[in-house]
C-alpha cells in the first residue's frame, strides 16, 4: 500500500563572505544542494529504508587586479578580473532510520547512511573587466602549462570530491499536514 512509501524533495544554500587578511578582496564560498528522497516502511511503522539521489555544488569567487608584466608591444598591464571555480557532483545516498509522526503532526527522526558520489566535475573561470585584455587570458588558457594546471586542480579536488562518506542525521524534526 502507499503508506509504506514516503517521497521528499529537498533544496539548500549557503554562501559566506570571507575577507582574507592577506588581501581585503573578499571572496564568496557556497554550497547549493538539492535531493529526491524515496522511503519504504517495510513493517508499515516508523523504521524506514531509504535511498536518495542528489546534485551538491560548491563554489568560491574573488575579484582581485592582476599586474601581467612584459606583455609583447603592451609592456607591463594592470588589470581586474573575476575568478570562479566551482565543483559540482551527484550523489546517492542509501540509508535506514526512524522517522516518528506524532498525532498533532509532529515529526522526529534520525538516519545513517553512506554518501556515494559520482560525476564531478570542477570549472574554473577566469573573466577580465577589460574586453581589450580577454583575448591574452583566452591565449593562455591555450597553453599547456595552463591545462596542465588546471588538470592538477581538478585531479586534487576530485581525489577528495569522490570519497564516500558516511550520511548521518541524528536529529529530524518536522511537520506534516
Amino acid at each position: 500500500t502507499m503508506s509504506r512509501f514516503g517521497f521528499g524533495i529537498g533544496y539548500g544554500t549557503l554562501s559566506y563572505k570571507i575577507v582574507p587578511a592577506a588581501n581585503p578582496e573578499p571572496i564568496r564560498v557556497g554550497l547549493t544542494n538539492f535531493d529526491f528522497k524515496g522511503r519504504w516502511f517495510p513493517f508499515a511503522g516508523s523504521f524506514f529504508l531509504g535511498g536518495s539521489v542528489g546534485r551538491e555544488i560548491l563554489y568560491a569567487t574573488t575579484h582581485r587586479t592582476f599586474t601581467i608584466p612584459d606583455v609583447p608591444v603592451l609592456g607591463s598591464v594592470s588589470t581586474a578580473a573575476t575568478m570562479t571555480v566551482d565543483y559540482s557532483r551527484w550523489n546517492f545516498i542509501p540509508h535506514f532510520g526512524w522517522f516518528g509522526t506524532f498525532k498533532v503532526g509532529l515529526t522526529l527522526g534520525f538516519e545513517v547512511g553512506a554518501e556515494i558520489p559520482f560525476g564531478g566535475k570542477v570549472d574554473v573561470n577566469i573573466q577580465v573587466d577589460d574586453e581589450n585584455l580577454q583575448a591574452l587570458v583566452d591565449a593562455v588558457k591555450e597553453t599547456d602549462t595552463y591545462k596542465d594546471s588546471i588538470q592538477s586542480a581538478e585531479d586534487s579536488i576530485n581525489q577528495y570530491g569522490n570519497l564516500v562518506i558516511p550520511y548521518v542525521t541524528l536529529f529530524r524534526i518536522g511537520w506534516m499536514f
